[in-house]
């Protein structure tokens, strides 16, 4: 089981219609397919996708009040396809379905009731944001969920240490945390960099991991 990602919003809750949109979106994708059994009975506010190609791994979404959470889990051992590319994958995919769901918010005006203009119920811009719970095992007696704090512009890895909103010191993912993260950044060696002492140090350039 990966941590729990949180589609967060800038408003502190659920952006109304916002989560019927992505449970339908998702649907039509060939990679998703809804999941129905009488132990995993459907609510209102959660559905269950076997997701991936083959679709071995179950995801299942939540909506709650100030967010919707994701859960990857993997009930049964399979070498095809490691449980991190299934979450890189799966992460590109969400970011995709939330932009078709946020274009579709915006282009719908609300009805008009008692005179107001209905162009002034449109939804405005959706901010939205990805966030991880952060799962340490030292973070358990804290009262409440909190997220990790990760590296800027996706530089992120699964072995490059980061932080908690509860912590002040930095440590390396847990084993649930690195699933969301890829391998490794490459570097790239250029020519050497003249710092202000006059020592010569190889420049790194930092490119994004294969997909």
């Amino acid at each position: 089981k990966a941590t729990s990602l949180h589609i967060t919003f800038a408003t502190g809750y659920v952006t109304p219609g916002y989560f019927a949109r992505l449970i339908a979106i998702m649907a039509e994708s060939p990679s998703c397919q809804l999941f129905f059994h009488k132990s995993t009975p459907v609510y209102h506010n959660k559905i269950t996708f076997r997701f991936g190609d083959p679709p071995v791994d179950h995801v299942i979404l939540t909506e709650m009040s100030p967010a919707v959470q994701v859960d990857v889990l993997r009930y049964v051992a399979t070498g095809t396809i490691p449980m991190q590319e299934v979450c890189h994958t799966l992460k590109g995919f969400l970011e995709t379905s939330c932009q078709k769901v946020e274009e579709c918010l915006q282009s719908i005006d609300a009805p008009s009731h008692f005179g107001i203009d209905s162009r002034s119920t449109r939804v405005s811009n959706v901010r939205r944001e990805f966030k991880f719970l952060c799962c340490n095992p030292e973070c358990e007696s804290s009262s409440e969920p909190h997220y990790l704090v990760t590296s800027p512009n996706g530089q992120q890895t699964c072995d490059l240490p980061l932080l908690c909103e509860e912590s002040a010191s930095y440590r390396n993912p847990t084993k649930e945390e690195a699933y969301w993260f890829p391998k490794e950044i490459k570097e790239i060696q250029t020519e050497p960099h003249i710092t202000k002492s006059g020592k010569s140090h190889p420049q790194r350039v930092l490119t994004p991991p294969d997909d």
